[in-house]
């Protein structure tokens, strides 16, 4: 029942406008991914929901590789 209640939800959000930084809440993790690279969004957004595994196609999303992970010698 709950998850009815969510769909519902989300479709009113969806149908406040055609453009999704116009929505109140962005539940789509493609539109927020756009949203924020294209800094397109609006004071309207009071929520973006963010898949971060899906992000991690982007380079500039990925971790860092890591370098020497040894201890620095002597007194700093």
């Amino acid at each position: 029942m709950h998850d009815m209640i969510y769909a519902i939800g989300r479709e009113f959000v969806r149908l406040e406008s055609e453009k999704p930084w116009k929505y109140s809440k962005v539940w789509q993790h493609k539109d927020s991914f756009n949203i924020l690279t294209k800094k397109n969004g609006t004071d309207t957004i009071e929520c973006l929901v963010l898949d971060m595994h899906m992000n991690l196609k982007w380079s500039w999303c990925q971790k860092p590789k890591k370098e020497n992970q040894s201890p620095k010698q002597g007194n700093p």
